[in-house]
């Protein structure tokens, strides 16, 4: 099987909204515990148009703009907005299964319309 190159995070959403349910930090993993400094940032995302399927979205962000606080506060997820999404599936050598890796330059929280509760992507 041949890999598969996805960079518009609708197409595989299909759907405009992608809920953001968590984010920490990455940091490297070293005897045995993680160590600083922070890698970038791991954003667990929900796709509302795919089955509420769920994909983990990596980014380089030192800082992210996003807090657990933020989610929390919002039932548990927040529409978020992607920037340079980039997604590849492939089949695991051993197993066949199908695996997924995502980047992104960035995740940050969506722009509502408060007048008609529509979400507004600025890329």
């Amino acid at each position: 099987m041949r890999n598969l190159t996805l960079t518009s995070l609708q197409t595989l959403a299909n759907d405009q909204t992608v809920l953001c349910t968590k984010v920490e930090p990455i940091k490297d993993f070293i005897d045995g515990r993680y160590v600083e400094p922070v890698k970038g940032q791991k954003y667990e995302c929900v796709l509302t148009g795919n089955g509420y399927d769920k994909i983990t979205i990596k980014t380089e962000e030192i800082f992210s703009s996003i807090t657990m606080e933020m989610i929390e506060s919002n039932n548990g997820a927040i529409p978020v907005e992607v920037s340079n999404f980039v997604c590849k599936i492939y089949a695991d050598r051993k197993t066949g299964n199908l695996l997924v890796s995502a980047k992104a330059s960035t995740v940050q929280p969506a722009i509502v319309d408060s007048n008609q509760n529509n979400l507004l992507f600025t890329n």
